[in-house]
């Protein structure tokens, strides 16, 4: 499992290439595994529809535990589920952006991950998110994933 703990210096911005499996599953994974370490996490959806989604497979992606989470500004301080336009966090340490577009605001995260799915559109659109955070100074890191 890819760690999300890294929080500056060459791995401030990751790339996730799936290579096979759901977007939401693997940023499920993730935000878990940080939610575990501490960090508070602040997942960036587009749209009402993806947040419904993510919001009940953050309940059911294991079938015997659960991400305590809210959907919104307010609720559980460690993982947050928002739509594009909404609140950025007051505490800005892990991103994981699941839109197509670059996040507002990207550099005054900790880190920001971005999860590209297996579908030839969704590469296209993390190369071109890749060339943004480029042209705005970052260095991003790939990882690829098998599943």
């Amino acid at each position: 499992m890819p760690d999300a703990s890294d929080a500056a210096g060459a791995e401030r911005v990751s790339f996730y290439v799936l290579a096979r499996g759901a977007r939401t599953q693997f940023a499920c994974r993730l935000a878990e595994k940080a939610a575990g370490q501490g960090r508070r996490v602040h997942l960036r959806v587009a749209d009402a529809d993806a947040a419904r989604e993510l919001d009940v497979r953050l309940w059911t992606f294991r079938t015997q535990s659960f991400l305590p989470h809210s959907v919104g500004a307010s609720g559980s301080p460690h993982v947050r589920v928002t739509l594009h336009e909404e609140w950025l966090p007051e505490e800005r340490d892990v991103l994981i952006n699941l839109t197509g577009e670059l996040p507002p605001e990207f550099e005054s995260f900790a880190r920001v991950i971005e999860i590209v799915g297996p579908e030839p559109a969704a590469r296209d659109e993390g190369r071109a998110r890749f060339r943004a955070y480029r042209e705005r100074g970052a260095e991003p890191a790939t990882h690829a994933v098998d599943g």
